[in-house]
């Protein structure tokens, strides 16, 4: 029987690295590359947290060009937001992204979202990992936006498919 053990890993200099060992059926050990090991993102306020999660699946969601689950991630985040005070701004930005009829319209909304959660997030703080705010120039028919990321690494939402890679890391959140 094979047992392996998987990290989730992304590369932040800063971090310590662990070795992981991988028994084979034969009984023989390997050990495989060193992988960095990170904080996982939490924020500091639990609700707000909750719809982080929801805010990463609707960022996802973006990012594969997919707008049935971008809306079921907006609405969620509805919800969570009726949990968070001083929220507004995020809720009514979720409800126009639920109620757009293209993913064009969508993005716009998220990126009215985005302004809005960027703001509470920083305002709230993190327990622990850090978040990137990453811009891109060409989004929004090049007005510019910005959006959350746990990773240094552009996988940008509002471009999909289409520039995947365009943008760059802006600031942090720590």
């Amino acid at each position: 029987m094979i047992l392996v053990t998987i990290f989730a890993a992304c590369k932040q200099a800063s971090t310590p690295k662990d070795t992981v060992a991988v028994k084979h059926d034969s009984g023989h050990h390997m050990q495989h590359d060193t992988m960095n090991i990170i904080a996982p993102v939490l924020l500091k306020d639990d609700r707000l947290n909750a719809v982080y999660d929801q805010y990463q699946q609707l960022t996802s969601a973006l990012i594969h060009d997919d707008l049935k689950n971008a809306k079921i991630a907006a609405n969620a985040i509805i919800a969570g937001m009726n949990n968070v005070a001083g929220g507004e701004g995020i809720r009514k930005a979720a409800i126009a992204i639920t109620e757009a009829k293209d993913i064009e319209s969508l993005r716009v909304a998220y990126g009215s979202l985005n302004t809005a959660f960027i703001s509470k997030v920083k305002q709230t703080g993190l327990s622990s990992g850090a978040l990137y705010v990453d811009f891109c120039p060409m989004a929004l028919n090049d007005k510019g936006a910005y959006w959350l990321s746990a990773e240094k690494e552009i996988r940008n939402p509002y471009m999909g498919a289409q520039m995947l890679t365009c943008g760059e890391v802006k600031d942090s959140v720590r």
